[in-house]
């Protein structure tokens, strides 16, 4: 992960990823939402940071929320492009509305290629690994 303008300076490492999928049908027309926690540690820092500190903590976590949100939308808009639900959304609108699924599932490509999709994600780093300063954060100084 990029931090501060340096490229590969931080690596989180996911230890457990829990992804919740739901439809929800507004103004007639399926949505999708995509709820994901993830936890993990920081496994390798390659630039001056203090990871004892409780706000920079906070700020990778924003980070990996932010860097996981853009890899899900990138996915789910390579899969709208070739108008193929690799995702099995089509299931989870079945699912919540059998009715409406039958109306569009002669469509269901197209209803898919159009598809909204929100996601939203918490990642929380739980576990130590790289929890310290590392030596040449004193180096600046």
């Amino acid at each position: 992960m990029n931090w501060n303008g340096k490229k590969n300076a931080l690596n989180f490492v996911p230890i457990r990823s829990k992804t919740k999928v739901s439809a929800i049908i507004k103004n007639g027309k399926p949505l999708i939402q995509v709820a994901v926690e993830d936890e993990g540690w920081m496994s390798e820092a390659n630039t001056a940071i203090d990871l004892t500190n409780p706000t920079i903590i906070e700020k990778i976590d924003k980070a990996v929320e932010k860097k996981i949100t853009e890899e899900i939308q990138s996915s789910v808009k390579a899969a709208q492009k070739l108008k193929c639900d690799i995702f099995g959304f089509g299931e989870r609108v079945h699912r919540e509305d059998p009715k409406l699924w039958k109306k569009i599932k002669g469509n269901w490509d197209e209803q898919f290629a159009s598809l909204q999709v929100n996601v939203k994600v918490d990642s929380y780093i739980r576990r130590e690994g790289v929890r310290t300063k590392p030596f040449w954060s004193d180096i600046n100084k």
